[in-house]
This record gives C-alpha cells, structure tokens and sequence, in this order.
C-alpha cells in the first residue's frame, strides 16, 4: 500500500511537497508508479471550478490503496480549493483540515486572514489569480465550495485553523489532525514536513549539479524577477528572442538563464525543447509550475525521482524516462525563495 499520496493543482506544488517525504519520493506525470511517496499534479489551478472537480476524481480512481491523502494547496490560495476539496470529501466519504500556512516562506495566519511576508494576501499581486478578492481563508475556500467551511473543530466539512503564525503552532495544528485521527488533510508544503516528520522519513539522495546549467524561467512573479536581476550579475541571463546567445553559451560550456512570459509566449517553450535535446546541458533549474510542466511533456518524461537539496522551498530530482533521463533538476515556484535564492544554486554547481 502506498503510504502518501499527494495530490497538487501544479507540477511545481507537487514537487515542492512530494520532496519533503524524502527517500523513495516520486512525482508521476504519466499514470501509476510504484512507491511509498507518490506525487501527481491534476493541472488544475486556471480550470474552472467544475472542470477541476472532475481531474481530481478521476485522480482518485487512477490512484488507489493509499494510507494518506495529502492535498496539497497552493500557499496564496490560488485555484480551485473549496472545489477540489468538495470532490475529495464526496468521492472519499471523508472531512478534510487543512492551513495554507508556511511559515519558512511567509505565509502564516493569524485571526482567520492570510499574510505573504508581513502584507495581506489582498494586498499582493496573488489578489489577481483567486476565486475572491479577500484575504480571510474561508471566505476563499467557499467561492468554490458548496459543503460546510469553518474553523476547527466543529461539524464542518472542511475546517482550518485560525492562527498558525509560526512553525511551532504549525506543528500544533498537526498533532491536532493526527490525534483526531485524520488520514486526509490540505496544505502547502508547510504542513507536509510535519506529516512527513510524524512518518519517520528518511533524506533523499542529494543532487549534485553539474556544468553548463541552465535556467529556465516563465514567471514574470516579482520574487523571480528580483532573483534574475541579481542573477544577471554573474551570468547571461537572456529575455525573449535570446535562444541563439543560449545555445552559444551552452555550446561553450557556460551556465547560461532563459527568461520569458510564458503566457504571451507559449511557442518559445518548444523551441527550448529543442534547445535542451540538441544541446543537452548538465542540469536544469525551471521556474514556474506551467513552465515545468510543459517542458517535461516536450522532452518525454515519465516522472521525477525526487532528491535532496539544502535551500528551502525548492524542489530537487532527477528527470525519468525520455531523452533527458537522470537529468538533475531543480523547480522553483515563482514566489519563493529570496533575492539570493538563484545565486546560491548556481554557486553549488559542481565545477
């Protein structure tokens, strides 16, 4: 039986979260793996709510016979969450806890409202992706629900906590699910590293990165911008229409980083496959779940076997299947990390 599964609405919470259950971890992209740890993204995050009820029952169906149920939720409450939620209440016959909560990364609760590094979550430009403009947790949650929402503990369907300001309280509301007796609970990666903790597991293998790297970015997510900026000081870091200057670098032996809007450029993704199967560069760092995602289809890729990597909020493994396969990788999602966050992975890479 497996022991977790872990259910995202992108590829990058998937990873960020699987990655926290450590040795034997592993993302699937295609269909049924065989772990104790499995991750799958249902891809839901700009679906409608509808539409994102019917990927997650069918998620359920494909993958059976496991002891947790971990949903993870984007940590800015983005998405279909009362939604995807609902769907996992009325297929599994079961009431859910969760707190979108990361204290590592900002994101903590006090008094029902969720803060983003010190600011309301209305107040940042995340306002812009949610089913409601509001900064208090359940409020979000039922713009897509239709069951019972409320604050733990009580006779709702889906409850969470009112303050968790920091990891101690975090831990807090664990040992509360798991002493009720809980198997299925929500949150960001934050609450995972609890469950994961209570689970006794084991550190993945680390990744070691190797030269030429390759940055790989379609978030235009100000936390990564201000990364590339101090990136740029280092090394090439090249905007749209800049492939041929990338191959050059790549060609050379140099680290070299790709930044563009993924939305307004949804052809450039293909021509970066191209680039990474002709060129083949030691490692790749991809920023932005829908970025990552597509990439991985391009390229083949079966899943990800997740590995270790000492900075918080990544993600890091090595590519299964394909072309590209035992490929190390790292993901980041758009928001985290801090303005020194890609220097210092380019700074570990192994000469």
């Amino acid at each position: 039986m497996m022991k977790v599964l872990i259910i995202a609405d992108d590829l990058t919470g998937a990873l960020d979260t699987t990655s926290k259950f450590g040795k034997g971890s592993v993302v699937s992209l295609r269909g049924e793996v065989s772990s104790d740890f499995v991750g799958i993204s249902t891809d839901t995050r700009l679906l409608r709510p509808d539409e994102a009820r019917l990927r997650v029952r069918d998620s359920l169906k494909r993958f059976s016979g496991w002891h947790y149920l971990y949903k993870k939720i984007d940590s800015t409450m983005r998405g279909n969450v009362g939604a995807e939620f609902d769907e996992i209440c009325e297929s599994s016959g079961v009431r859910i806890p969760f707190t979108p909560a990361y204290p590592e990364q900002g994101r903590i609760v006090r008094e029902g409202l969720l803060y983003v590094r010190g600011r309301l979550l209305e107040e940042t430009d995340y306002v812009r992706e949610l089913p409601k403009c509001s900064s208090d947790i359940l409020e979000i949650v039922k713009a897509t629900s239709r069951l019972r929402v409320g604050y733990w503990y009580g006779e709702q369907d889906i409850m969470t906590f009112r303050d968790v300001r920091d990891r101690s309280e975090l831990s807090r509301a664990f040992r509360l699910i798991e002493e009720s007796g809980f198997k299925v609970m929500g949150g960001s990666a934050g609450l995972a590293m609890e469950l994961s903790n209570f689970l006794g597991c084991e550190k993945a293998d680390y990744v070691e990165l190797y030269n030429p790297l390759l940055f790989i970015s379609g978030s235009t997510n100000e936390v990564t911008l201000k990364q590339l900026e101090r990136l740029s000081e280092r090394m090439e870091v090249l905007s749209d229409g800049s492939l041929d200057l990338a191959r050059k670098n790549l060609m050379e032996g140099s680290s070299v980083a790709i930044s563009f809007d993924l939305g307004s450029s949804l052809s450039r993704i293909g021509k970066i496959a191209e680039l990474l199967l002709d060129l083949r560069p030691g490692s790749l760092v991809i920023i932005g779940g829908e970025t990552l995602r597509r990439l991985l289809d391009l390229l083949g890729a079966s899943a990800i076997r997740i590995g270790s990597y000492p900075e918080e909020g990544l993600a890091a493994g090595w590519i299964v299947g394909g072309p590209m396969d035992g490929t190390p990788l790292i993901s980041k999602a758009g928001g985290f990390g801090d303005p020194e966050t890609l220097l210092r992975i380019l700074s570990r890479v192994r000469r």
